[in-house]
């Protein structure tokens, strides 16, 4: 592999000082602790199951943990039910189009893009 080639599949960020540091994602169960804690601040009450199904499409992040957990929240409340409950947050991730590995809808053009156009590389250099 090029030296080049090598360097487009590095996962590691660069700090200005040097310091290379490798992101971690967040487990399962610390994104369901998180959900449940946003879920009461935010006043809903959610299932156990329900956490874990949206902490298992959340990518591994807080944030996108807290964004469906709000589009999931809003989708209960147009159905009049106080609780998320697994069928609620599966129905509502559904019509979000998230997928069970989280992606979206945009996510899945940017890859049909990068295989299509890019014939699977994700660097063009």
């Amino acid at each position: 592999m090029l030296q080049q080639e090598q360097e487009c599949y590095q996962v590691h960020l660069e700090i200005d000082s040097g310091i290379i540091e490798k992101l971690e994602l967040y487990t399962k169960d610390e994104l369901d602790m998180i959900i449940r804690r946003s879920a009461d601040i935010l006043g809903v009450t959610i299932d156990k199951e329900a956490s874990i199904e949206i902490a298992g499409r959340s990518r591994g992040t807080p944030r996108i943990a807290n964004r469906l957990l709000k589009r999931v929240a809003d989708y209960a409340t147009v159905l009049n039910n106080s609780n998320i409950s697994e069928e609620i947050a599966n129905l509502a991730l559904g019509k979000l189009e998230i997928d069970k590995i989280g992606l979206d809808n945009i996510d899945r053009k940017i890859l049909n893009t990068i295989i299509d156009i890019y014939k699977g590389r994700a660097c063009w250099n």
